[in-house]
């Protein structure tokens, strides 16, 4: 199978992917009902988890073309509402970093809350939030971003 014919398959399964999150009446029967929590309930898994994708889909970057990695980015951002500030930022830089800061999200461990959102644990630190940023190529570092948390 040619890489092109693979980055269709795999767009077709990342669309259906998208319906595979619990609706809200059955993460209530699953884990409780997140209205009544302080915290989010239920299991901490990988976004990709909560999606039923395994990352192992995905090419590594350098076997893409441009407009393969932007086509596979841009269906992983479709999960989200297009006001989010994921979507501005994400758009702003290049298409590997782009490509391989969204893969890095969805293996991040979260919390969902059975209402449309994800929680994950925030850098806490002066060096995980260093970590964090680097894998982004650290857009923010020529702000001070860092320097302004600490």
């Amino acid at each position: 199978m040619n890489m092109q014919k693979y980055i269709e398959q795999l767009l077709e399964d990342l669309q259906a992917s998208f319906h595979n999150l619990p609706d809200y009446e059955t993460f209530k029967i699953l884990f409780g009902d997140p209205e009544d929590m302080d915290e989010p309930v239920g299991p901490e898994k990988t976004i990709a988890e909560w999606f039923g994708i395994d990352l192992d889909w995905f090419p590594h970057a350098d076997r893409l073309s441009k407009d393969q990695m932007d086509s596979i980015s841009n269906e992983l951002l479709s999960f989200w509402d297009e006001e989010d500030d994921m979507h501005t930022w994400l758009n702003t830089i290049p298409s590997e970093i782009r490509y391989e800061a969204i893969l890095d999200f969805f293996s991040s461990k979260a919390r969902y809350d059975g209402m449309g959102r994800f929680y994950t644990k925030a850098p806490e630190t002066e060096e995980e939030w260093e970590e964090f940023l680097s894998g982004l190529g650290n857009p923010f570092d020529d702000f001070g971003f860092i320097d302004d948390l600490f």
